[in-house]
């Protein structure tokens, strides 16, 4: 069992480090927040497998990547040569992007794999989780609600609340 805690121990250390949106979700977390059975998460051992290993090979590429490009980074920064410098930052992005593709295909197998009454919120999650911009709750909206929800308002309060609700 020594990989799978190797693998664990990547992610939890690596993971943080993303910058991409995506890049650093952690499925085994989310299925765990979604709490998922220890009889289902048995059943949909081996994809979780499968994407735990090919996250960290992702990952442990990213890291060669980046520690093999930081003194090439370093050189361009000196010389001010911004075009060099630009095409090793796209390198370094494309193993980013290699993470992220990871991750995009872990969520798609464990949701295919995950009985129906857990996909959908174990997708709803990862995808709140990985995109909070997109998928996340909505400030505006939320700020909207609070406001119709004051007591004391007028009917005309009220109508031009829902105006700007509307509008929005």
């Amino acid at each position: 069992r020594w990989p799978a805690l190797e693998r664990a121990l990547r992610r939890e250390k690596d993971l943080p480090q993303s910058e991409l949106s995506g890049e650093g979700l952690d499925l085994v977390a989310v299925l765990a927040k979604v709490q998922v059975p220890p009889s289902v998460l048995e059943t949909i051992a081996p994809t979780v497998d499968r994407y735990e290993t090919d996250l960290d090979r992702a990952l442990l590429a990213r890291e060669q990547r980046m520690e093999s490009l930081q003194p090439a980074v370093r050189e361009a920064m000196q010389e001010m040569n911004f075009e060099r410098g630009l095409q090793i930052m796209e390198q370094i992005m494309a193993a980013r992007i290699e993470v992220r593709t990871a991750q995009e295909r872990g969520l798609e197998a464990i949701f295919a794999a995950l009985p129906e009454e857990y996909a959908t919120a174990f997708r709803t999650e990862a995808l709140e989780q990985a995109f909070p911009k997109v998928y996340g709750p909505n400030a505006t909206l939320s700020f909207i609600a609070a406001a119709k929800a004051i007591e004391d308002l007028t009917p005309e309060q009220l109508e031009g609340i829902e105006a700007i609700e509307r509008d929005y």
